[in-house]
Order: C-alpha cells, then structure tokens, then sequence
C-alpha cells in the first residue's frame, strides 16, 4: 500500500543517515529542452557531495493546437564512498493548447522504469522534489496525471499560475495497491524581458488511504525559483523547502540549477 511505501521512504533515510514539467517554468509557443539538477540538503545524512538529482525535460511543438512533453529523471545516491546511479520513471505527455495561450489542460503517462538496478538510486529522487514529481520516484508503477494549467495573461509584471491535477498510481506489482493523488500547485511572481522570479506551494493528498492521518497524507512544498534570459539560454536558481508532517522533516531543503535552450518559437513572453 501506499503506507507501506511510505515505510519504505522512511527506512531509505535511516540508511542514509548510517525524494516532466514544473509548476516554475511555462514556455507558451517554444520548443525547448532543459536540465535541472538538485542536491538535496539533509543535516548529518552522511551523504557524499555527488548525490544529487536531475530532471532532462523538453517540449516540442505540434502544430497549433499541442506540445509533447518527455522527462528523464536520473539520480545518484552516494554514501560513504557507496554509490547507485538509476533513472525514474520516464515521463511523456501531452498539452492541448492554443499554442500561444498561457492556459492548457495535460496528461502525462509515467511509465514504470525506477528502480530497474537498484532501488535506493530511484528513491532518492524523492527527497528534491516529492510533491510535483513524487510519481518519478515511485518504483514499480504505472501513473497518469491529467492537470491543468490556468494562468494570469500578464506578459509584464506580476503573475500567477495554478495547477490543479490527479495522479493515478497503478502498480505493476501485486504487493501495492491502486493510489489516487489530488495535486494542488500555486506560485505568484513577477516577470519582463529579462528576469522571471516566483515562488509559491506545491502539494499532493493522498485521496485513498482513509487509515493514514490527514497529516500523514498531505505532502508540501514552498519552492522559489529564479530565471535569467540570455537570447535562446535561460539559466537559474531554484529552492524547494520541506514543510508539513509527512516527508518535511526528512530533508533541510533542496537546492537546484537550471538551464533552458528555447528554440523555435516565437513567442513575445520570456517565461519560466
């Protein structure tokens, strides 16, 4: 059950002391691919300086009418001259969308690829990013998670982005159950030509599990991020802030780079 697994996350943070497309970045008409790498912080967990996560994301045009969407999570856990390197489960998706619009509905398809050699390498993944890319770290599962992406039509100035979703964990194992997730995202910001800063909560609820506390079932995260536009590159700063009874008090904070070729597009708006 998603209990159990839970335990298990929760067993993988004793060891250690012996976590497809943010909510931070919406690119309207660009094709783009972009690396994200994070390294979690965790206060005397023993880990190495190379354990770290990273996200490989792009979108890519279809049309005027859509984007596909793909996300190779990749993770090295490295503890006391002990290391395991193993990718999560790789993302691929879909946007309708008017191609220039900030809004649009996705569904994106996780397919069950964690863990193929080795377990805690995967696992890790959870702990910089456990509420909008729990699903990647998750082994033995297949996940679909429609959403939505409703956003204010300020191309300067002030804004805000909302996406509220579903995440369907489907096991490809006997041992776990089928898991409902109700996926809660907001950030506020401000942008113009040059500059994108946001910052806001990202959260999931787990909706099948009734004998967990609510506590227990609610993840969240405060994350701020920072995005520079160099022409087609956009470098930047993001981090994520534990917070909450469930996974908050595992990890100090998660502190991650970005980098974005943009290509392709046209779009009047720099965005993150």
């Amino acid at each position: 059950t998603m209990k159990n697994y839970f335990t298990i996350v929760l067993f993988c943070l004793g060891a250690i002391t012996l976590t497809a497309q943010s909510i931070h970045y919406n690119y309207p008409s660009d094709n783009f691919v972009r690396l994200e790498y994070n390294r979690p912080i965790i206060s005397d967990g023993g880990l190495d300086f190379f354990s770290f996560a990273t996200y490989l994301a792009g979108e890519f045009r279809v049309g005027q009418k859509g984007k596909f969407l793909a996300e190779l999570p990749i993770s090295r856990l490295s503890v006391s001259g002990e290391s395991e390197t193993d990718i999560g489960n790789i993302a691929l998706g879909y946007q309708f969308r008017n191609i220039d619009n900030y809004d649009y509905f996705e569904v994106k398809l996780r397919l069950p690829t964690a863990g193929n050699s080795g377990f805690f390498g995967a696992t890790f993944l959870a702990f910089a990013d456990y509420t909008e890319r729990f699903s990647a770290a998750f082994p033995d599962v297949i996940s679909i998670e429609p959403s939505y992406n409703l956003e204010s039509k300020s191309n300067i100035g002030a804004y805000y982005r909302f996406r509220p979703g579903l995440t369907l964990l489907i096991p490809t194992e006997d041992n776990l159950d089928t898991e409902l997730l109700l996926d809660l995202n907001f950030v506020g910001g401000y942008r113009n030509e040059n500059i994108d800063i946001n910052g806001g909560i990202t959260t999931f609820t787990v909706l099948t599990e009734s004998d967990i506390d609510f506590d227990d079932r609610l993840f969240r995260q405060l994350s701020t991020s920072f995005t520079y536009t160099a022409n087609n590159f956009k470098p930047g700063l993001l981090l994520r802030f534990p917070i909450g009874n469930a996974l908050g008090d595992l990890t100090d904070l998660s502190v991650g780079v970005h980098l974005t070729y943009a290509f392709g597009g046209g779009s009047t708006v720099d965005e993150n």
